[in-house]
């Protein structure tokens, strides 16, 4: 054993040292001799030492069978050690256990409880079937010993078991004595019976009794026990009013407890209970408001405050007003995460969107108005939304408080101002080449992404407020777009959309509206993506009704341009071809009323998305779990075994017929090529007969002249005919040629391979084990080059990787060219599970469409050589 010194001189043996190549071996050496010699504290130290290297992932399994020697041993930390080796490696020594299973079945029936349960939790917890059957024949004894602990340890078991197998018990028989255990005095029984019950039987029913046993032992599980508890009393149905009252004054307390899980748990049987009784739900909203605040704020995780904000967030859609005086604690702190402050500026937007909420709304307003200069875009685009939406919400409030003009004259008119201000510096700094302040220019910056999130929001806010578009356009005009020059900032394509809008919305606002269409789409229409061209379309139309004689010119050139712009835009093209033909041709009048009844029609006081609110209350049905945090039904992101079986099953075939499509036509291919062959050389040899015995000289003048067109012929359309030929989807294989001899460093490799991203992944599942020197002969013979190899874990890994030859490339014709071009490299990652005999296979390479049209063929029809059985699965 290793040893090393301390500084009084003495020495001991230490198991954490450093790891030696023979390490195993004496380590083997030794525990045989400790076995003889019957030392129990060498056994323990040299034990500890071969947990320590199955926890760091060393494959000790080799010790298999000396360490279950010592399985036997009456020392209870030995026992300890051998169960926890024992149960690791199992899955590896399937046979092997059954040496170890009557040692276990004599421990569990030990006087010692500590050792009936240690034997009782290693015999169930094998994850193997060959002894299973012996695991199902002791945990029924367990069930009535008389310590507690055994008992918990084999509810726990029966639930291991029924996973290894369902058959493994009688439901009809097992789930009565469960039942029968959830009546135990001991609080750990009754928690593990009922944890039990919600592997076996999901969805089990409670009945009175239960319930009220439950409520008498309550006070006496711990804290997780009882969420546990809590979560399967959510599906209880009380018979009567009084009984949910007394229930939630038995629960009351626990709503001041300062675990968040449990005061989660006890809102959602409070809610529960009380669903049907509005009044006395009023009551518990009013009750559970403080504690989720003090939760909120008094949390040392942020991942808790932020599921507490989710909640807290879920129930201001049932009750708009809970939160309303309290909204001064959703104010962010300067040392909020992003995650967090994004979720209380939502928070905020609801508390200040409640219409019967006006006193404060200046005050959240400003608050809301300080975080756009955060300098963080998702909160400054967060923000701006909010304010936009509170003012749409207060629209029918104006006669007591005009909220649109605060927001207009305080908020997106400064901006603005700003934004102008902005723009003189920026003229000043390009005819000022010397200043290089870096401050300066993020500045600039900044304030244009929040200008790119006020011309957005203000759209939405002037849908409502139709009657400030003059007021703004002004400031528009001005300060971005100006005449001659489109815009002073890059604004992103919303922003555009938005500006284009407000100009259709009001063609007489501004004279130079006209020519500011026309100078937008001589620049930048080529760049816009089709919501920017449609937008600029209907604008341009909208200004012709009111000004024809200046848009006319203009309108034709941006028709022209929509319908000629078939092959990218085709919905715009569209588009554009109902107005030229079935408007603008008919009736200008008719197409003047169409294009503008939004104008005519009142303004809008609600959209559509800011009335769906169903998703809600199916998420209310699912208090206290992910779809709070999520924002959607459990539904929308777990799967059933059944649709993760047949998403499954549809991979695997979609990949077989892949690869049986690229197999079978290069198949047919050879096959053709074969019958003509053969059609070929039959009417050579008749012609040749029949030549022979007309002139012999003339034929062999002949064939030596056909000889030699013939090789000319080669020579100049050989390249044509290998295009023709690898451009068939047919015969991707056979033409695709690579390097024999390819280089490539392990640097390099490991830089390409963390640089890469992943190109395509294959699993194949193999019949038996196969030998690595089969698959890297057959690999280098066709210049598939192993780099590395070894097993990890019980995990083989092979490191492959080729290059392309393109002398054989058609598209580099001559050697100058392929001397330019470096060749195409492709890496392989090969993982062979040697538990499950899976085999993964990872493909990387810059050149993706190469890769996947041509690589992977080839190199799945070589591994086809020593796996016969690859296009069969």
């Amino acid at each position: 054993m290793t040893s090393t010194t301390n500084s009084g001189g003495s020495s001991k043996d230490s198991y954490f040292s450093e790891i030696k190549k023979s390490e195993l071996g004496l380590i083997k050496n030794n525990l045989a001799t400790a076995i003889n010699e019957r030392n129990a504290d060498k056994i323990k130290e040299i034990l500890q030492r071969i947990i320590y290297y199955m926890t760091i992932g060393m494959d000790v399994s080799i010790l298999f069978p000396d360490v279950i020697m010592v399985a036997s041993s009456n020392d209870i930390i030995i026992k300890k050690l051998v169960y926890l080796y024992i149960v690791h490696y199992s899955k590896s020594n399937p046979d092997l256990l059954l040496l170890v299973v009557n040692t276990l079945r004599r421990d569990c029936v030990d006087r010692n409880p500590i050792i009936r349960g240690l034997a009782l939790r290693s015999l169930c917890s094998l994850d193997s079937k060959n002894t299973l059957e012996y695991a199902t024949i002791e945990i029924n004894r367990p069930l009535t010993d008389f310590s507690g602990y055994v008992r918990k340890t084999a509810l726990l078991g029966i639930a291991k078991l029924y996973h290894l197998s369902k058959d493994a018990f009688d439901l009809d028989i097992i789930i009565p004595k469960i039942f029968d255990m959830i009546m135990d005095q001991d609080p750990q029984v009754i928690v593990n019976a009922v944890s039990t019950l919600n592997e076996i039987k999901p969805g089990w029913s409670f009945t009175f009794d239960l319930v009220q046993h439950l409520m008498v032992k309550f006070k006496e599980f711990n804290e997780w026990s009882q969420c546990i508890i809590l979560e399967c009393l959510s599906r209880y149905t009380p018979s009567s009013e009084d009984e949910s009252l007394d229930i939630l004054n038995l629960l009351d307390d626990r709503l001041s407890h300062s675990n968040s899980a449990l005061v989660l748990s006890t809102i959602k049987i409070f809610l529960k209970y009380t669903d049907e009784f509005e009044e006395i739900q009023e009551q518990v909203y009013e009750r559970i408001k403080e504690p989720l605040i003090t939760l909120m704020e008094n949390s040392e995780s942020n991942e808790t405050s932020f599921t507490i904000l989710h909640h807290i967030h879920l129930l201001m859609g049932r009750s708009p007003r809970l939160f309303n005086r309290y909204y001064k604690h959703f104010y962010c702190k300067f040392d909020d995460p992003m995650y967090i402050k994004t979720l209380k500026v939502q928070v905020l937007k609801e508390i200040a969107s409640n219409q019967t909420f006006i006193e404060s709304i200046d005050e959240i307003l400003q608050e809301l108005s300080e975080y756009v200069y955060e300098g963080d875009h998702s909160l400054c685009k967060q923000s701006i939304n909010a304010i936009t939406v509170i003012a749409q919400k207060h629209k029918t409030t104006q006669e007591k408080y005009p909220i649109d003009e605060s927001v207009l004259e305080k908020i997106f008119l400064p901006y603005l101002s700003v934004a102008s201000n902005l723009t003189s510096n920026n003229n000043d700094n390009n005819n000022n080449n010397n200043n290089n302040d870096p401050y300066q220019s993020s500045a600039i910056s900044i304030n244009e992404g929040i200008l790119s999130f006020i011309l957005i929001s203000l759209k939405d806010f002037l849908r409502v407020f139709p009657k400030h578009l003059k007021t703004v356009l002004p400031y528009i005009n001005e300060n971005l777009i100006g005449f001659g020059n489109i815009s002073n900032y890059t604004l992103p394509p919303s922003a555009n959309e938005s500006v284009l809008w407000m100009l259709g919305e009001s063609p007489k606002s501004q004279p130079n509206t006209p020519y500011i269409i026309e100078e937008f789409f001589n620049e930048k229409f080529d760049q816009q993506p089709t919501f920017v061209k449609t937008q600029l379309l209907t604008t341009s139309l909208k200004v012709f009704f009111d000004r024809p004689g200046e848009m006319l010119p203009i309108v034709k050139k941006i028709l022209m341009k929509c319908c000629s712009d078939l092959s990218q835009d085709p919905g715009l093209h569209e588009i554009s071809l109902f107005y030229s033909r079935t408007i603008l041709l008919l009736d200008i009048d008719k197409a003047a009323s169409i294009i503008n009844s939004s104008k005519k029609s009142t303004s809008i006081n609600t959209f559509l998305e800011d009335e769906i609110n169903e998703y809600r209350d199916k998420i209310f049905d699912e208090f206290n779990t992910l779809s709070v945090l999520f924002g959607k039904h459990s539904t929308k992101f777990i799967k059933n075994k059944q649709q993760i079986e047949n998403e499954k099953q549809q991979f695997l075939d979609n990949q077989k017929n892949y690869l049986l499509s690229i197999t079978d036509g290069r198949q047919q291919q050879n096959n053709q090529n074969n019958q003509n062959n053969n059609n070929n050389n039959n009417n050579n040899n008749n012609n040749n007969n029949n030549n022979n015995n007309n002139n012999n000289n003339n034929n062999n003048n002949n064939n030596n002249n056909n000889q030699n067109n013939n090789q000319n012929n080669n020579q100049n359309s050989g390249k044509t005919l290998l295009k023709e030929i690898e451009s068939s989807p047919t015969n991707l294989i056979d033409t695709f040629i690579l390097d024999q001899q390819p280089e490539l460093s392990p640097e390099l490799f490991q830089s390409l391979w963390l640089s890469l991203e992943d190109g395509h992944k294959i699993d194949i599942q193999l019949d038996s084990p196969i030998d690595n020197s089969e698959i890297e002969a057959v690999m280098s013979k066709q210049g598939i080059v192993c780099l590395a190899f070894g097993s990890v874990d019980q995990q083989t890994k092979l490191y492959y990787y080729a290059r392309q030859n393109l002398s054989f490339d058609t598209d580099y014709n001559s050697i100058d060219q392929q001397q330019q071009q470096q060749q195409p490299i492709f890496i392989i990652e090969i993982l062979i599970d040697e538990k499950t005999l899976l085999m993964s296979i990872l493909f990387k390479s810059p050149l993706l469409k190469t890769l996947h049209n041509k690589f992977i063929p080839k190199f799945l029809s070589i591994l086809s050589i020593p796996i016969p059985k690859i296009f069969n699965q």
